[in-house]
């Protein structure tokens, strides 16, 4: 009986002029709104939301990848040998 890997997703928020992020293996929309909620703690201090802004979290599968990069110019995901990771999906999250 062969065992399923589960899959590590890592969701990724442009939020002005930084990224926040959130990685695990529960489903891609709990890791896309964990994403946007460090966002706004954290770029809070900078940038004033208001209530209930949306926020946009790419998602990205990393399972097969030991380390990862954010090209912010491309929007791309690289693993540690400069291979594109695949894009999983696109949130719009209410924060």
């Amino acid at each position: 009986m062969e065992s399923k890997k589960e899959k590590n997703v890592t969701a990724i928020v442009n939020a002005g002029h930084g990224v926040s992020y959130a990685s695990g293996t529960e489903a891609e929309i709990i890791i896309a709104t964990r994403a946007c909620k460090e966002a706004k703690k954290t770029w809070s201090k900078i940038y004033k939301f208001k209530k209930e802004t949306v926020l946009i979290a790419l998602v990205f599968d990393v399972t097969n990848s030991e380390k990862w990069n954010w090209n912010d110019d491309a929007g791309l995901m690289t693993d540690q040998d400069g291979n594109k990771l695949p894009f999983l999906n696109r949130y719009q999250v209410v924060v």
